[in-house]
């Protein structure tokens, strides 16, 4: 199996220190503490809420269907309504996890989570196919950001994403940044998955 990923966009600002409350994050994960703010990093199947970084709500909650207008399959015919699949939920809460926990390296980053959306999630998927219509790796269509994997799943593609070859301390225009980005608050995420292996596309705005 191969496994590689490539990427869009600009690095960020943003800082750090680390602190626990046991207590915290409605008892599903641990409470830190960094110098632009305070955040849960969540158990598996929960996400800190974009609203109250200091609560983990169910992942389900966030990572849901909405209305759109957009040909995801590429048949010509737009669709009314995207559903993510368990894959694509699964790595929306692991950006959001990484975000919460990854220690700043000597490099400015942020830790406010995510929120979900579904209309880049919808690009996102239809980015996917086309990538693994074309059998490669390529950016296209994305609002401010764009990381692209093909080769793994959602734990896989993270540690590519985050620690990969030159990924470390977020140089400019890494995965990693995106990843981390300050000014990024939302994320858009899908897969396309042929029998030879995953195909996953990140929006970032």
């Amino acid at each position: 199996m191969r496994y590689r990923f490539i990427l869009a966009t600009l690095p960020l600002f943003g800082p750090a220190c680390d602190g626990d409350d046991a207590d915290a994050c409605s008892g599903h994960g641990t409470l830190r503490t960094w110098s632009d703010g305070t955040v849960c990093e969540c158990d598996p199947g929960f996400t800190a809420d974009p609203q109250n970084p200091a609560t983990c709500v169910p992942t389900a909650a966030l990572c849901k269907g909405g209305a759109i207008d957009f040909d995801v399959d590429g048949d010509g015919t737009n669709e009314s309504w995207f559903e993510p699949t368990a894959l694509e939920c699964e790595m929306y809460e692991r950006v959001n996890r990484t975000r919460a926990s990854h220690d700043n390296e000597g490099t400015p980053e942020c830790h406010h989570p995510l929120a979900y959306d579904v209309e880049w999630s919808a690009h996102a998927r239809n980015h996917s196919r086309q990538m693994a219509d074309r059998g490669a790796l390529f950016h296209a269509d994305y609002p401010a950001g764009q990381n692209c994997a093909y080769g793994c799943g959602p734990a896989c593609e993270i540690e590519m994403y985050m620690n990969g070859s030159g990924e470390d301390h977020c140089p400019p225009l890494s995965h990693h940044c995106n990843i981390m980005r300050c000014s990024f608050t939302r994320l858009g995420t899908a897969y396309w998955t042929p029998e030879e292996g995953t195909w996953n596309t990140q929006n970032f705005l």
